[in-house]
């Protein structure tokens, strides 16, 4: 089972975190550009650590490594994205697990929740997550404009828009995450390196959201 135990053990000291949009673009000869979604639109993130001592670098890659070789998946979330950018240390979301879907416009790029503290205030560039469909897939959504903030009054929000946009499988009422809201990813063959001393070291290595 995915868990969050590789974001806790190497909280990453540098990072990119970003939504890989898999269009094709092509232009025609009358000035047209065409765009093809080739698939989904998957959060893709590179993460690296400070200096570490050596033992604590073995440990690190046995760790990744294994979930490489093993082909299994983490829990991983936007290190400058943790909380609301209105609640930095989520001190004001008192009841977490009472966050829910409310609903989620046909259009599939605008949502509102319910169960927010009063005027509870949700900005552009947060983040939040849910879990949805039977194969318990991990939803990780940003707010986005022409969205700017939203605020709870009564505890429910107008809507708002996301990206990427809010897959099929989801459903009212669904828990949602809005501290360190994560996506399951899978680290990407390859792409672990480290940079080693006599007595330090330092690690690095990509991922890439998985949908099940």
């Amino acid at each position: 089972m995915a868990t969050t135990a590789l974001m806790l053990t190497m909280p990453p000291t540098g990072w990119r975190f970003a939504l890989q949009v898999s269009d094709e673009i092509s232009g025609e000869r009358g000035g047209q550009v065409r765009v093809k979604q080739l698939g989904p639109d998957l959060w893709a993130a590179r993460y690296s650590s400070n200096q570490m001592g050596q033992d604590m670098s073995r440990r690190l890659k046995a760790h990744i490594g294994g979930l490489m070789v093993q082909r299994t998946t983490f829990l991983a979330w936007d290190p400058g994205g943790q909380f609301p950018i209105a609640d930095p240390k989520g001190t004001k979301l008192v009841s977490p697990a009472s966050v829910l879907i409310n609903s989620v416009n046909a259009d599939a790029q605008r949502m509102s929740l319910k169960g927010l503290p009063a005027n509870y205030v949700l900005t552009a560039g947060d983040y939040l997550a849910f879990t949805y469909g039977t194969a318990g897939a991990r939803a990780l959504h940003q707010i986005a404009p022409p969205t700017t903030t939203v605020t709870a009054v009564g505890g429910i929000t107008p809507e708002f828009y996301v990206v990427p946009r809010i897959r099929v499988g989801w459903s009212p009422n669904l828990a949602v995450v809005l501290e360190r809201p994560f996506c399951e990813m899978l680290v990407l063959p390859g792409s672990l390196s480290a940079e080693e001393g006599p007595n330090t070291a330092s690690i690095a290595f990509d991922a890439l959201q998985v949908i099940p």
